[in-house]
């Protein structure tokens, strides 16, 4: 759970959001561009458990929710900057 906790505060830093919002904005996942940075500082044998990368994915959900983002309906193949993720949720600001 630990992990879980870490992993959360290093996506919460304003930086990382930054990068989530900017890949929204460009119609692609959230966590695309975090793969990098989440294997440096967690490492691989933490990071790609099945269940953690799921964990990483529903954080991703509730920081971008709470911003007035929604998802999207499908999944869209993440490319390949890391190979953490095959496939992730993209998220778009709703029309007024």
């Amino acid at each position: 759970m630990a992990l879980y906790d870490d992993i959360r505060q290093l996506m919460n830093f304003p930086d990382i959001i930054k990068l989530m919002e900017d890949a929204t904005a460009q119609k692609r996942p959230a966590v695309e561009p975090l793969q990098c940075a989440l294997l440096a500082v967690f490492g691989p044998k933490q990071i790609m458990p099945h269940n953690t990368r799921k964990e990483i994915g529903r954080i991703a959900e509730d920081i971008m929710l709470a911003r007035g983002y929604e998802k999207r309906e499908k999944p869209q193949k993440v490319q390949v900057v890391g190979h953490v993720f095959k496939r992730a949720t993209v998220y778009c600001k709703p029309k007024p």
